[in-house]
């Protein structure tokens, strides 16, 4: 076949998944309609409850509804931005990225050393397969409601048990100290 052929092209060009156009006008007409109308729809409640204030004591405030969350995690990689985690102790939902209140986890871009790297990719494999056990709470925290980055802080609970002391507990985490954070090296 020759090389400028259209055979020859369909052949090198890498395989893409089909993507999928979402009408953002319908969504957003759609979203004030119902604000308009006074409909709470879940949407708007993921919303509220991301925005609502938290801790660095990492209380649960109970006057707030925690959010439901049952969707399927992997590690964030270039064009999976959605529902991914990112590290050991901060995940993305819905294209929001949440740092799970009141660890430390090691860092994996960039670590400072191998062995943090190693890990980091321990600690996000296991938030990832802990997230994909099944449905699990963020519940907001008493106090602040976003860390330094701007990033939501939640709590991630699955029946009673914080996810992050199952971090801590297996060697993957520590307690967050408030302040700088210390190396992993």
């Amino acid at each position: 076949m020759a090389l400028g052929s259209p055979g020859w092209r369909r052949r090198t060009q890498h395989w893409r998944p089909p993507t999928r156009r979402f009408p953002v006008g319908v969504v957003l007409a759609g979203l004030a309609i119902g604000g308009w109308l006074g409909f709470d729809l879940p949407e708007l409640k993921r919303t509220r409850a991301f925005l609502a204030a938290l801790s660095d004591d990492v209380q649960v405030d109970t006057s707030r509804e925690a959010t439901l969350v049952s969707r399927s995690f992997a590690r964030c990689a270039r064009g999976n931005l959605q529902d991914c985690v990112v590290d050991g102790d901060t995940i993305r939902i819905a294209g929001t990225t949440i740092r799970l209140a009141g660890i430390d986890a090691p860092e994996v871009d960039p670590p400072r050393c191998e062995a943090e790297a190693t890990l980091g990719y321990r600690a996000t494999a296991r938030l990832a397969a802990l997230l994909d056990e099944g449905p699990f709470e963020l519940r907001p925290i008493v106090g602040r409601d976003q860390d330094q980055y701007g990033r939501p802080l939640r709590i991630a609970v699955r029946g009673n048990i914080d996810l992050g002391d199952v971090l801590i507990g297996e060697g993957l985490a520590r307690r967050y100290g408030g302040g700088g954070r210390d190396g992993w090296c």
